[in-house]
């Protein structure tokens, strides 16, 4: 299997009139690019469904390819979770729990439940100087055989996992990105997430001429990074982002510090830390 994974990603979310209730559909397309030998392809095809209202979610999906994250003749698996995020009060903590399961079609032997529990507290509470930070613990494990679900290295990948975790999001100008990218390498961030975003501001846009009439531009492009990190490197990352995006000028943008509730690397199993 190549060590380089790919996911193409179509779909479509949104609310249903006044319910509160919230969909999310779509298809993806997982990619597992290099030589694969005698193995059986890893390649996936994914669609799935889910429902959301308030603090519950229920999603399934099912694949439609031969062959599923490297199990021969399972098309027709799927995938059942359902989780639930519960504010307790004021007091800045939210419980979290989510219990899934996970059939492989003419594999039964693979098969597994997976299930985690954890509790998150908004530092925001304590001090405003902590606002945007939340910090939080997970517990998470797994029925999986462990005859089946170990590795060539000896690693039993559905083996259970107490994480603490934090993730941050970056708002930067659009040309500081391979900078950004570049100091995050450096400090051993592998992975990032980048969206093309629109921003309003102290800024406050600018204005544009066209065709002899002047027009104000509210929205700012930016560029959103968001990368899932273990907590001992949040200061690094975070000193790392301000150093690199900053030019000294309004408009360098924000760095946002959230809760990561669950990792898991979908062609391993892998989760927690490991799945970073």
């Amino acid at each position: 299997m190549g060590n380089v994974e790919i996911d193409l990603y179509g779909g479509y979310r949104g609310g249903i009139g006044e319910t509160g209730l919230t969909f999310d559909v779509g298809a993806i397309q997982y990619m597992y690019p290099g030589k694969q030998g005698a193995a059986v392809e890893a390649d996936t095809t994914e669609i799935y469904g889910a429902m959301g209202w308030k603090w519950f979610t229920v999603k399934y999906s099912y694949y439609l390819s031969d062959e599923v994250f490297g199990f021969a003749d399972a098309d027709g698996s799927d995938y059942l979770a359902i989780s639930a995020s519960l504010p307790l009060g004021e007091t800045g903590l939210t419980a979290g729990a989510s219990w899934g399961t996970f059939s492989f079609d003419n594999n039964s032997a693979v098969d597994y439940d997976d299930w985690k529990i954890s509790l998150a507290y908004d530092m925001g509470k304590l001090s405003s100087v902590t606002s945007g930070v939340t910090v939080g613990v997970a517990y998470t494990d797994t029925n999986a055989d462990k005859a089946v679900w170990t590795d060539a290295n000896g690693e039993y990948l559905g083996d259970a996992t107490t994480t603490v975790w934090i993730s941050k999001t970056a708002i930067i100008k659009p040309f500081k990105l391979d900078e950004v990218r570049e100091a995050l390498s450096a400090i051993g961030v592998t992975g990032l997430t980048v969206t093309e975003v629109k921003g309003f501001g102290r800024q406050k846009g600018h204005t544009e001429l066209y065709r002899g009439a002047e027009y104000v531009v509210d929205f700012l492009p930016k560029v959103k990074i968001e990368v899932a990190i273990k907590a001992e490197l949040l200061e690094r990352v975070i000193e790392a982002i301000e150093k690199a995006a900053n030019t000294g000028k309004i408009g360098d943008g924000k760095i946002f510090v959230t809760s990561l509730e669950q990792v898991v690397r979908i062609r391993t199993g892998e989760s927690g830390p490991d799945a970073l």
